[in-house]
């Protein structure tokens, strides 16, 4: 009796050990979707790269990485995004990354959004074009 009542207790531990990440990346996905995600070239007056996406309501933070255009095959974070929301887009203003890049070749950037309540929306993935 004794015996049952051990495995019990470990059974039950271990469903909860294998459920538990499934429960948290429920409540971290927040339903939202970024919508219209495109890369809309480089600012020469600012010397910087642009992208932008149908703004977000109660949008906390922004990520956005980069691979490609020969430098890297592995995704990147890009620093210092300059970020302005308007009422119908938003744009991410960032270091104009085409003086690395090797000729022929294209950058690939995805953008990640937090929402104020904790969760995030899915990688929306662009082209540079």
């Amino acid at each position: 009796m004794k015996n049952r009542s051990v495995v019990s207790i470990i059974s039950i531990a271990l469903a909860l050990i294998c459920l538990c990440p499934l429960f948290i990346q429920a409540q971290a996905n927040s339903g939202a979707s970024i919508a219209n995600l495109t890369f809309d070239g480089t600012d020469p007056d600012s010397n910087t790269m642009v992208v932008s996406w149908d703004t977000i309501a109660n949008t906390d933070s922004v990520k956005l990485q980069v691979k490609g255009g020969g430098i890297t095959d592995s995704w990147m974070s890009v620093e210092g995004l300059f970020i302005t929301a308007g009422e119908q887009r938003t744009t991410a203003n960032f270091q104009d990354l085409s003086t690395y890049q090797v000729s022929g070749t294209t950058y690939r950037f995805r953008v990640k959004v937090t929402l104020q309540d904790g969760s995030s929306t899915p990688w929306a993935y662009v082209d540079q074009s």
